[in-house]
């Protein structure tokens, strides 16, 4: 009996080791949100940068695309503006328009951070670094961009 209880102690505690190092912590789920964004701004894939952006913003860029989406369609063209979005991407540049450098994460609650950062816009015809500060709020234990 006394092995059985040792047993279950020790895979008790071995999964929870295991389950801690697989948690990512608030700045790196913050780290993976903002490579995500650039990922797919640069990518011109409008859908997953949308996804990067807090739920009541998501919905209102989705709602407004819609909109969009239908008012191009009553053209006869078989466009939307996802596709324009990625288009003017790939015009505009072949490599990453869009860089975060010098990215300083400040966690101000369990809830809302700020990251400060040089963006670097690049294009074929002009190119601009400015100094920019993004608020993240948490959402079901992720981090999204709000507007």
């Amino acid at each position: 009996m006394k092995r059985a209880i040792a047993f279950v102690l020790t895979a008790i505690i071995v999964i929870g080791i295991l389950t801690a190092c697989g948690v990512k912590s608030d700045r790196e789920l913050i780290q993976d949100r903002v490579d995500v964004f650039l990922s797919a701004y640069n990518a011109g894939d409008m859908e997953e940068t949308l996804e990067c952006f807090d739920a009541k913003t998501r919905n209102t860029y989705k709602s407004a695309m819609n909109v969009g989406n239908a008012l191009i369609g009553m053209t006869g063209l078989n466009i939307g503006l996802g596709d324009i979005f990625g288009l003017g991407v790939g015009l505009l540049s072949d490599e990453e328009m869009l860089r975060l450098e010098e990215m300083e994460i400040e966690i101000l609650s369990d809830t809302e951070a700020v990251v400060s950062a040089k963006l670097y816009f690049e294009s074929y015809e002009e190119s601009s670094v400015k100094d920019i500060c993004l608020t993240l709020v948490k959402e079901n234990g992720d981090w999204y961009f709000e507007s």
